[in-house]
């Protein structure tokens, strides 16, 4: 009696059972592939977010700093470089920027030098007379087009602005 039982006794078999757990392996293995794509593309964005935040911080800190920039307080030679820029405000606040290596640096008040941006690519500073055309001249200048590219996780990032001079 307790034989007839268990044969009628429903349930799985073995081959069943097998085949469930073999398609819930590949399932496991389609979902952990998909979540790690997502998790690379949520860093690369996230890289890059940051990366941009930077560079539009940086140009927001020194388009700040040449409001206050008077063409005839541009120190230096009468020769307007490219990878620097020094000038002195009419309250008699120095700026100070510079190229170093693929940094762009900035000399604070307290004689520090402090790097705002990093992976600089390009000379960030080209200056232009009234008509948009490069020049060297103070005596022409009119505006200043600020130009950061940096690389960061071989990817470009690039931003530029141009920034009308006081006369």
């Amino acid at each position: 009696m307790k034989r007839s039982k268990l044969v009628n006794e429903k349930g799985f078999t073995l081959v069943e059972l097998v085949i469930a757990i073999s398609i819930l392996g590949v399932l496991s293995v389609l979902t952990y592939g998909i979540i790690a794509m997502n998790v690379k593309t949520f860093r690369t964005v996230t890289d890059n977010t940051v990366s941009c935040w930077d560079l539009r911080e940086t140009l927001n800190k020194i388009k700040y700093d040449l409001r206050e920039i008077d063409p005839t307080r541009i120190i230096g030679n009468n020769k307007l470089s490219s990878d620097a820029l020094s000038f002195t405000t009419i309250d008699g606040h120095i700026f100070r920027f510079k190229v170093d290596g693929d940094k762009l640096v900035r000399k604070y008040d307290d004689g520090s030098w402090k790097t705002l941006i990093e992976g600089l690519r390009t000379e960030p500073f080209i200056y232009l007379d009234g008509n948009l055309k490069p020049t060297n001249s103070r005596t022409d200048l009119q505006y200043i087009n600020v130009q950061l590219k940096t690389i960061k996780n071989d990817k470009v990032q690039e931003l530029h602005e141009i920034i009308y001079v006081r006369n």
